[in-house]
């Protein structure tokens, strides 16, 4: 989601045109308009199987296929997650970074049904109070933008419950212990509305995350998906009914190397990302690289296995695939991803280079191969790679 130009801004200008301006806009919103008051929090192992059943098996709210974590400690060095692709439960090291879906709850007596928008997010779990009212629990649109640690190994968080309705006190015995943690970026979701000091404050993962709810937040508003900001506008162009803007197409692709391929099977092939050739799957487990020692078929190849060597016996003639793959530089005071990312165009973070003041260098791979082709050609086949 672009956010270039838009950052630290409380307000989104959005301007509708056709054939001039369309009458009641352009209209501002304010960031804390899509928060207000609202108390997010870490949910308790339990809420969170309910988002597994109710949201995540239903294709609502836009859940990847992450382990994401739960606000209940399983033991003094270990949280509560749950593995959304294998629908397993997993007990990680505090210290491990996995997703979080922030959470709230609210009573009213509208009758809202799973899977609905209600005040904020999708509604995952009904708790009927009598007498016509309800306490309804929903989930946040979006993940926080970075993945999270749960917390320090040392630190015995006493009382945390898996039951339904505990995460917003698991959250505040979190909180109480210890600092910058998944718990603590739920709960600072949850700010009533802030002054410009303390939005100024807000750490660089926590202002994105409220930005990512910030767009959607307006986008279910004006019935479209805010997709491109410029400084602090979006523009609707040419409809009333606002399409969903196209995915991003990207014209620096390229054949990328056999240490590029290693990352890229170690952190995305071992986890199912990315769709990947896995064993059993024949030919289409080797693929071209950009090394060429010049031979008639001497070309280096990268097999699924997690080896790499020279292939002597494979002709340049030969028609293989190729994964492309493209870089890009982002501050972290812009945007900050980490390693497994999904990006908006549907390519997988598999590299982060550090490169110094706050900048990494991002390698993501086509969520697709390029090819089969012989060699050379493969080359541009990756370099003219359409997602």
């Amino acid at each position: 989601m672009a956010n270039t130009g838009y950052q630290r801004s409380k307000t989104l200008t959005v301007t509708k045109t056709k054939g001039g301006i369309v009458s009641g806009y352009p209209k501002t919103y304010n960031i804390q308009d899509a928060f207000g008051d609202y108390d997010w929090y870490l949910p308790s192992y339990n809420e969170l199987l309910q988002i597994y059943t109710n949201l995540y098996l239903e294709s609502i709210g836009d859940f990847g296929i992450h382990i994401y974590l739960s606000s209940t400690q399983n033991a003094t060095n270990e949280a509560k997650a749950y593995n959304f692709q294998l629908g397993l439960a997993s007990n990680p090291s505090k210290t491990s970074s996995y997703y979080v879906r922030p959470v709230r709850h609210f009573t009213s007596s509208t009758v809202f049904s799973l899977g609905d928008f209600g005040q904020a997010g999708y509604i995952f779990y009904i708790d009927p109070l009598g007498g016509g009212s309800y306490k309804y629990y929903e989930a946040a649109k979006v993940n926080l933008e970075v993945q999270k640690t749960w917390g320090l190994t040392t630190n015995n968080i006493v009382g945390t419950s898996s039951d339904i309705g505990t995460g917003a006190a698991n959250t505040a015995l979190i909180v109480a212990v210890e600092t910058g943690k998944a718990a603590n970026y739920c709960s600072e979701l949850g700010y009533p509305p802030l002054n410009d000091t303390e939005f100024a404050q807000l750490s660089t993962a926590n202002y994105n995350a409220r930005l990512a709810a910030f767009y959607d937040y307006v986008s279910e508003i004006e019935g479209t998906d805010i997709e491109e900001v410029t400084t602090n506008e979006a523009r609707i162009e040419n409809t009333t009914n606002c399409p969903v803007p196209p995915t991003p197409t990207y014209s620096d692709w390229y054949l990328t190397n056999p240490t590029e391929y290693a990352a890229m099977f170690t952190e995305l092939k071992a986890y199912g990302l990315a769709d990947l050739p896995g064993s059993g799957d024949g030919f289409a487990t080797i693929y071209w690289t950009n090394y060429d020692d010049g031979g008639t078929g001497n070309v280096y190849l990268y097999w699924e296995s997690g080896t790499w060597g020279f292939a002597d016996n494979i002709a340049n003639s030969t028609s293989l695939p190729a994964r492309p793959v493209r870089t890009f530089v982002f501050n972290t005071s812009v945007v900050e991803y980490n390693v497994r990312d999904l990006m908006a165009s549907g390519c997988y973070i598999f590299l982060k280079e550090d490169l110094g003041s706050g900048n990494y260098r991002y390698y993501e791979c086509a969520p697709s191969d390029a090819g089969p082709n012989s060699y050379p050609a493969i080359e541009t086949d990756c370099i003219n790679y359409e997602i």
